[in-house]
């Protein structure tokens, strides 16, 4: 891949080059020319590294577009993200005549997802760099899985940035929006329990659905939440017999900061860098406010930097954070 040029100064994007393929189906497929593929890292701030995430940007037609069975344009997809290998990777579609675009989440191991919220801020930043809104939109409209989401870029609350370094705390942020009334407390749960017994026993832990369903255990101990460590096996396990995406351990710290564990079924129940989704699913357990949201275990590789703005007057959730544009570059050949 190529490396990637200045952020601030638009990149155009090259035409499309259309690849037929066949799936051992038969069934006609197209491949684009992947100028289109970003290597971006989402969440990142001072000792977070983020969360490396692909970006594929189709100017053309559209994987939908070519007539192929929507299973088959999902298996590619599918194909593709474990061939490119990014902890998940986002497809983007073609913008309609209302400016809207197309989102598809896929990860290696779990294939296609309802939501991603790293992707999503990837998205913006990619398609800020690559392909800008026209001058009097500052947002881009998306439609995923589970519907519509806007995405944007502000500087994040200054009471929100005290604790970063002053680069970081005036460095924009990508940030996207989803209804409040999206994310919702369902049930209570044993699962963090069964676990992590020893910091999990002082508070019960709650299922939300933020896209994506989880369960989040408070931990009353900070030191006990950066020692946590968990088998990725029993994790998927428990997960899967619960019906859940993932587990998650937080830690509040007033006035504005969480610190947070999360370990998901995406990743085969290893633990995450940085998870907006599981971010935006804070919102109903800690309140509202501008939090900052640490994420990870002790080392920078593996850590992420997040803000939650949660205004209880707005009809939306907020989540954000930087994105890093790594590298551009192609596929080469087809994905079985």
């Amino acid at each position: 891949m190529d490396d990637d040029a200045d952020a601030a100064e638009p990149i155009r994007p090259r035409a499309a080059k259309a690849v037929t393929a066949r799936t051992a189906g038969g069934v006609p497929d197209i491949i684009r020319d992947m100028s289109d593929v970003w290597w971006a890292n989402a969440f990142v701030g001072p000792g977070a590294a983020g969360n490396a995430t692909c970006v594929v940007v189709d100017q053309g037609g559209g994987d939908d577009g070519d007539g192929g069975a929507p299973t088959v344009v999902s298996e590619r997809r599918a194909a593709i993200a474990r061939s490119l290998r990014a902890p998940d990777t986002v497809f983007v579609g073609p913008p309609s005549p209302s400016g809207v675009r197309a989102v598809h989440f896929c990860s290696p191991f779990e294939g296609a997802m309802s939501f991603c919220g790293q992707a999503l801020v990837a998205t913006d930043a990619v398609l800020r760099a690559g392909y800008p809104p026209p001058e009097a939109a500052d947002a881009f409209e998306l439609e995923g899985p589970l519907g519509p989401v806007r995405t944007h870029r502000r500087r994040p609350a200054a009471d929100a940035t005290a604790a970063t370094a002053s680069a970081d705390a005036i460095a924009p942020v990508s940030w996207f929006d989803v209804a409040r009334a999206s994310v919702l407390a369902t049930a209570s749960s044993r699962l963090s329990r069964d676990l992590a017994p020893a910091i999990s026993a002082h508070a019960p832990a709650t299922v939300v659905d933020s896209g994506r369903r989880r369960v989040f255990q408070p931990v009353s101990d900070p030191a006990a939440l950066a020692a946590l460590v968990l088998d990725p096996a029993l994790v998927l396990a428990h997960c899967r017999a619960a019906g859940v995406s993932g587990v998650c351990f937080f830690v509040i710290t007033p006035p504005d900061r969480v610190d947070l564990r999360v370990f998901t079924v995406s990743l085969a129940g290893a633990e995450d860098a940085a998870t907006g989704g599981a971010v935006l699913g804070l919102a109903p357990l800690i309140g509202p406010g501008r939090w900052q949201v640490h994420q990870g275990g002790a080392h920078p590789l593996g850590r992420g930097l997040l803000f939650l703005d949660d205004d209880p007057g707005a009809d939306v959730l907020s989540v954000g954070g930087r994105v890093e544009l790594v590298a551009r570059g192609q596929l080469i050949g087809d994905r079985a």
